[in-house]
């Protein structure tokens, strides 16, 4: 058995073409597997794990604040274990609740994470709202102790833990535009990497079934105006939907909650039914 060429490891199945794979470290296609959260996991698991995959994992994350209710001995084993597997090591979204307890807890905290062998921060916004300048602070404060700051954000108040949908919705969301701008200063700061709060974004709650709702409207949009096209003529019908259709394109930067969203997909399903289906009854119409 030969060594492949992308990652490092040894295989019996080189032959075969497969994507290609950046060495460790890695700029694009990163992976981050999860530690102890829905099952605790020690060093032997996450050995077993690493020996298997470790290749291909560049990150461990410990979700939330798992990571401060481990005995250190066995906190500092599953750490060197993943960087024997030259993976490293971050916290989980737990800077927020430390704020809570002031200035010094939070320094405390950082020189912890950097005692016990993190190699990341991450600077979660979820629960909690400060101004970006105290939070480019924090990327300053995480960069002095030697580590990786890993701000979080998103468009959700409210994100993850136990939050309904009915909480969240209540909340609404933040404009996009702004979450831009706010990683951009971020990244500016020395923030080696962004990571994006999906909640809010692609909730599978609305996603699953707008489709479905542009489906369905759209079909009335290419059988209705058709049957009326007879009488009106199909250029009086096809126009007027095309100029609705972009309207509504401009609309879509404007609608920041679900009944809008919802609305926004029944009107441009059935408008774009319309300028899908009419341009080959007026061809029809011309060659008459």
């Amino acid at each position: 058995m030969s060594e492949t060429k992308n990652i490092g490891i040894n295989s019996a199945f080189e032959f075969l073409r497969m994507n290609e794979r950046e060495d460790k470290p890695r700029e694009c296609g990163i992976t981050e597997i999860r530690g102890p959260y829905y099952s605790t996991i020690g060093q032997r698991y996450l050995q077993d794990v690493l020996e298997v995959a470790g290749p291909y994992a560049d990150y461990l994350k410990f979700a939330g604040g798992t990571f401060t209710l481990i005995p250190d001995e066995a906190l500092s084993s599953i750490i060197e274990t993943a960087h024997a597997h030259d993976v490293q090591v971050s916290t989980g979204g737990f800077m927020e609740y430390v704020l809570t307890q002031g200035p010094e807890a939070v320094d405390s905290y950082i020189e912890a994470c950097r005692r016990v062998g993190f190699d990341v921060i991450e600077l979660s916004s979820g629960f909690i709202t400060i101004p970006t300048d105290d939070w480019l602070r924090l990327i300053e404060k995480v960069h002095n102790a030697g580590l990786k700051a890993k701000p979080e954000v998103g468009i959700q108040f409210g994100a993850g833990g136990t939050s309904t949908a009915e909480e969240l919705e209540a909340e609404g969301t933040r404009d996009p535009g702004w979450v831009i701008g706010q990683a951009r200063r971020f990244l500016e700061a020395g923030a080696y990497m962004i990571m994006v709060e999906s909640e809010g974004i692609t909730d599978a709650s609305l996603s699953f079934y707008l489709v479905p709702i542009l489906n369905a409207s759209s079909m009335f949009g290419r059988t209705l105006p058709n049957a009326l096209s007879d009488k009106t003529g199909p250029l009086n019908i096809m126009i007027p939907g095309a100029i609705v259709c972009s309207i509504l394109v401009f609309c879509m930067q404007a609608v920041h909650n679900v009944a809008g969203i919802v609305i926004l997909v029944l009107f441009f399903g059935f408008f774009s039914g319309i300028f899908v289906s009419m341009p080959s009854v007026v061809f029809v119409t011309l060659v008459d």
